[in-house]
């Protein structure tokens, strides 16, 4: 009974967290190599990055898969930095990536329980409590949603880990031990992921805000600078260090997007309680990166909690239910919650330029985490003090009750997140996962990459300035990672966080009409660019162009591989102005030309709006026949490039959308303008219709257009914009 009563809280807590992994993702224990949690988007480039830097590192912290030919700051590329640099001294476990990263976050839920068990255990003395209370945080631990998504940031063993090793310092006399603890986990979360390492910062630094007696002794305030000010400038000075792009966005998409809210930290949605709740509150408009339920129990204690605290000004001996020091841990998680609401930012918008480097970490609405945590310990606390404060056998069954009901609220709000239903795809990392019309397609780039130097993916994509971009097709950037970690060969596409601008704005261009002017990357090779299509739309206007050039080289039911020059890519050709109409003079009913000479030259509008800027009515443009929308968009700041241009036709007085193109995604950018080019087709039967910018609700930048030319793509036309260059349809004369 002594060995039991000494390790079966241990033991219950390893196998607690163990059935709770079995019963929501079984696979991570039992076949992690076998599965992906997320087989398209974020998640699967993480898994991608991975892999291909573990098989074709070309340095130690520079990843070439993406964003050719330049590659990127692996620190950059969310894709397990550090356990990524272990790794490379271990050459025979590279086949074994996918189950490394699984096994890695099956360690970190460990941790996170056992973590959570002591700091309980610290505050409570009770061990059995301590375990209760760590399987039921756990459960309803809010990083369980990055598994599906920003796999790095899963690691919810990052708090309670940090938390005990703080909470061990401000107690134990021999303060070095913990200090270096604490210096090197910060160290390790922020070369993880950079959020989880600044976050770990504020929340270390309120804590002990407060704790006067600590910051008297000098040399407890240098062994806190060790700890919480040492990792964070180690941290920017070496992603700085090691980082030669100069011009990367300083203000990226997202700050005020991505934030938290109320109803997300004390209300569910789902489950039993959040079906009842969400009949009378509106969810909508609410951020997922805000989404950190703290859970019924710690809500009803939280309140309880308030109405104690204005109670005790009335009583002499006032009533305490957790330790005092909890306060400050609490008042640092706090401070994280509001700073994920916005505060004080939403209110003041300006401070967020004078504390620039925050708009790095633009999903505020992942500082709840802390909260959650601090939350839930707290709540058990106060369960553990009324069960000491029970004075008869009833009292204490009662307060056993309220023990055993506040858990197993937790285990009923985690029911919906743990229970859900989920499909996972194979491991697509192991070639004998693929569908075999996908294999044959990778067997050929195997056989023939030596004539290549890279692939370029039709629908292709570029994801990473804040500035220009263009959402990837899923289904095809899944199947062109997969080809590229299978063959090494790297990809003129990028899906990563903060690109160069100049590097970005050079590979728009480079896309673009054989009329654009093009600027060439002196890493370009003379190699051939294989191009991957496999079926999915492509726009006209570049995309059509591109596979035009091209010459097929392999196809099967899965897709095209076709060779396209270097020269047939980079080369501009004149634009020749003969069999011309003047724009200003033409009149026919399926041709406009609008320079807003009369509107103070340009026709102003906002993103939020929806700005009509044509319209023709039935019958004017020809059924069944490609035309071509033209137009100068002017945008100003930042962000004014967030904007669509959409084309809608109207039948039987029902509007129906069928082209939307980003103004961002167009490859004629210029330093203060886009050239939008839009190829269409009109449906075969006659209809109205009209041309218009809507970038969503909420976007209050100002914009303006000029220049509007709409042609049927046979008839060229030549124009003169304000500067007095010479133009044929969308390209200048020169």
């Amino acid at each position: 009974m002594g060995i039991f009563k000494k390790y079966g809280p241990i033991l219950l807590l390893l196998l607690g967290t163990i059935l709770l992994i079995l019963l929501s993702i079984p696979e991570l224990i039992t076949s992690p190599n076998e599965f992906l949690l997320v087989s398209e988007g974020d998640g699967l480039k993480s898994y991608y990055v991975f892999d291909y830097q573990l098989k074709y590192r070309t340095s130690f912290n520079h990843f070439s898969g993406l964003n050719y030919p330049y590659g990127e700051n692996y620190l950059y590329t969310d894709g397990f930095p550090v356990l990524q640099f272990i790794l490379q001294l271990f050459p025979f476990l590279f086949e074994y990536s996918i189950a490394i990263i699984h096994l890695s976050i099956v360690l970190g839920f460990l941790l996170t329980t056992y973590f959570l068990f002591k700091i309980i255990q610290f505050y409570t003395k009770n061990d059995w409590i301590s375990t209760v209370g760590a399987l039921t945080l756990f459960a309803l631990q809010p990083q369980f949603y990055r598994l599906f998504g920003h796999l790095s940031m899963s690691y919810s063993c990052f708090i309670p880990m940090t938390w005990y090793f703080l909470i061990q310092f401000t107690h134990e006399k021999a303060k070095w031990k913990w200090t270096l603890l604490l210096f090197c986990t910060s160290t390790l979360w922020f070369f993880t992921h950079g959020y989880l390492g600044l976050m770990l910062t504020i929340f270390i630094s309120g804590a002990l805000l407060l704790q006067q007696k600590i910051w008297k002794n000098v040399l407890n305030l240098i062994q806190i600078i060790t700890f919480t000010l040492v990792p964070l400038a180690l941290f920017f000075i070496l992603s700085k260090w090691s980082d030669s792009i100069t011009d990367r966005t300083t203000d990226p998409y997202g700050f005020f997007e991505y934030q938290s809210h109320w109803k997300s930290v004390f209300l569910s949605s789902q489950g039993f309680f959040g079906q009842w709740i969400s009949k009378n509150i509106s969810f909508e408009n609410l951020s997922w990166e805000g989404t950190a339920y703290i859970g019924m129990t710690s809500v009803i204690i939280l309140f309880a909690l308030l109405i104690l605290r204005i109670l005790n000004f009335f009583r002499s001996k006032p009533i305490n239910l957790y330790p005092k020091e909890l306060q400050f841990f609490l008042f640092s998680s706090m401070l994280l919650l509001l700073y994920s609401f916005g505060f004080p930012f939403n209110q003041i918008p300006f401070l967020l330029d004078i504390v620039e480097p925050l708009k790095q970490f633009r999903a505020v609405g992942r500082f709840t985490w802390p909260f959650y945590f601090v939350c839930g310990v707290m709540s058990f606390c106060v369960l553990h003090a009324l069960y000491l404060r029970a004075e008869t056998k009833w009292k204490k069954m009662g307060a056993i009750g309220l023990l055993l009901v506040g858990s197993a609220l937790f285990f009923v709000d985690s029911i919906p997140v743990l229970t859900q239903e989920r499909s996972y795809s194979k491991n697509l990392f192991k070639i004998e996962n693929l569908p075999i019309e996908q294999r044959q397609l990778i067997s050929f780039i195997q056989s023939t990459k030596i004539k290549y130097q890279c692939i370029l993916p039709l629908p292709w994509f570029h994801v990473g300035s804040e500035l220009y971009g263009k959402e990837p097709n899923t289904l095809t950037m899944s199947k062109v990672l997969i080809a590229s970690a299978h063959t090494g060969l790297p990809i003129y596409s990028s899906m990563l966080g903060r690109t160069s601008f100049s590097q970005t704005f050079d590979f728009f261009r480079s896309l673009g009409s054989k009329y654009q002017k093009k600027s060439k990357s002196s890493r370009i090779a003379n190699k051939d660019f294989l191009i991957w299509f496999d079926y999915q739309p492509l726009f006209a206007e570049d995309e059509q162009e591109l596979f035009d050039l091209s010459l097929p080289v392999f196809k099967n039911k899965c897709g095209e591989l076709r060779s396209l020059s270097v020269k047939k890519i980079f080369e501009k050709v004149k634009v020749n102005n003969t069999s011309s109409v003047i724009a200003e003079n033409h009149k026919q009913q399926d041709f406009l030309y609008e320079n807003y000479s009369t509107k103070n030259n340009r026709l102003l509008g906002k993103v939020c709006n929806f700005n009509t800027f044509a319209k023709f009515d039935k019958n004017q443009l020809k059924p069944n026949h490609y035309y071509e929308v033209s137009f100068d968009y002017f945008w100003k700041g930042k962000k004014n490039m967030d904007n669509v241009l959409r084309i809608e036709f109207v039948k039987d007085k029902q509007v129906i959308w069928f082209y939307g193109r980003t103004i961002c995604s167009y490859t004629d950018q210029q330093k203060d303008r886009v050239r939008v080019r839009a190829v269409f087709k009109t449906l075969p039967e006659s209809y109205a219709y009209n041309f218009f910018l809507f970038g969503g609700d909420k976007k209050l930048q100002d914009y303006e257009i000029d220049n509007v030319l709409i042609r049927p793509i046979e008839l060229n036309a030549t124009w003169k914009n304000e500067k007095g260059i010479n133009f044929m349809n969308s390209f200048p004369i020169r």
